[in-house]
């Protein structure tokens, strides 16, 4: 099993990598499209006001 470890383990890695990058949107990173006030919910979802959130960057 440790012998066959050291190769599989690599090659399961990038596949992996390639399965996470194919789930993320392409607007992952990308700000608001309008224009949102800082008391207002955050558009990205999470509930929170958008000054503690996407605000923050």
């Amino acid at each position: 099993m440790e012998n066959i470890a050291a190769d599989v383990i690599p090659s399961q890695i990038e596949v992996l990598h390639h399965a996470r990058l194919k789930l993320q949107t392409p607007d992952t990173h990308a700000g608001p499209k309008t224009k949102v006030g800082r008391n207002d919910p955050c558009p990205c979802g999470s509930g929170k006001k958008y000054k503690r959130c996407c605000g923050l960057n």
